[in-house]
């Protein structure tokens, strides 16, 4: 479930890389390496940290989901 969603932020992400691709071939002036250093490698370095993060809680739910499934089998 929360795998699913995961997945689906970072094809965004990655498309959204493909476009700053397209933009920096275009933009050829001082501003675009500025930029490209001052915000968009900060915020590449946030998403993917934040995609990560969100693997390893869903994984850790999922875990805790069956471990769950299985007590309840237990107390029945």
């Amino acid at each position: 479930m929360f795998l699913r969603q995961i997945d689906e932020l970072e094809t965004f992400f990655k498309w959204l890389d493909r476009l700053n691709l397209i933009a920096y071939n275009v933009w050829n002036d001082r501003q675009r390496g500025s930029y490209q250093n001052a915000h968009m490698v900060q915020m590449e370095n946030l998403y993917r940290e934040y995609i990560s993060d969100m693997r390893q809680i869903s994984n850790e739910l999922s875990l805790m989901q069956k471990q769950i499934a299985e007590a309840k089998e237990e107390a029945y």
